[in-house]
């Protein structure tokens, strides 16, 4: 059953999946197209793909389908709730880290050797590709364990005004941003590692909490 609730989520999010995996190779095409403006520009797009592709898993596959009444009927079949909880996981999250595996790697390797991109932002940018993993984790996770889609919006709200403070915030960080920034080649410092590390036991904690608190709820009508 865990494997049919998997396979639904992911036939049902191919095509999303693909479209917004085509857009961020578009956007990577736009930030080393040219100069820091298109570098700029093919930022901003490529974040917004991103952060686009997780607010569209976590509203059309767990807020719709409590909206749908969807939700009842699957946990009427024969699933348990800690079925039903590892599968959401595991499809939204494989369904999310495809194109943000390869998009990321694809951004990160053109930096370590484009004349644009230099390696000296390498870090931060990929400190910044974790936080947005954060964010769709939260958002997945207050939309599982709250069922509620004003909540949902409030916790994609919060998330994304948060990435340009989180962005700043690491920028001032002496180590990860300023000067470094502007190095040809690629410096992981103590602070960068340190961050990273952060954010790894970050994604681990929230992974844990979502079914923790999402398993111990006996009602989903």
């Amino acid at each position: 059953m865990i494997k049919k609730l998997i396979a639904k989520d992911w036939y049902f999010n191919r095509y999303i999946m693909l479209a917004y995996f085509v857009g961020g190779l578009i956007a990577l095409g736009v930030m080393f197209s040219g100069g820091t403006t298109t570098f700029t520009i093919g930022s901003i797009l490529l974040v917004t793909a991103i952060i686009s592709l997780g607010c569209h898993l976590v509203m059309g596959t767990v807020v719709q389908e409590r909206t749908n009444q969807t939700l009842a009927f699957i946990m009427s079949l024969p699933v348990s709730v800690r079925d039903y909880t590892a599968a959401k996981l595991f499809a939204n999250i494989t369904v999310f880290l495809v194109p943000w595996v390869l998009l990321s790697a694809f951004l990160l390797s053109i930096m370590s050797t484009s004349q644009i991109g230099s390696g000296g932002a390498v870090p931060i940018f990929t400190l910044m590709l974790f936080w947005m993993v954060i964010t769709y984790l939260i958002m997945l996770g207050t939309a599982l364990v709250s069922e509620s889609e004003g909540w949902t919006i409030v916790a994609m709200a919060v998330c994304n005004t948060a990435f340009t403070l989180v962005f700043m915030g690491l920028n001032a960080i002496e180590g990860i941003g300023g000067e470094l920034l502007k190095q040809p080649e690629v410096i992981w410092t103590g602070a960068s590692l340190s961050v990273l590390a952060v954010e790894v036991a970050a994604i681990a904690l929230i992974l844990s909490l979502t079914f923790y608190f999402q398993s111990r709820k006996t009602d989903f009508l």
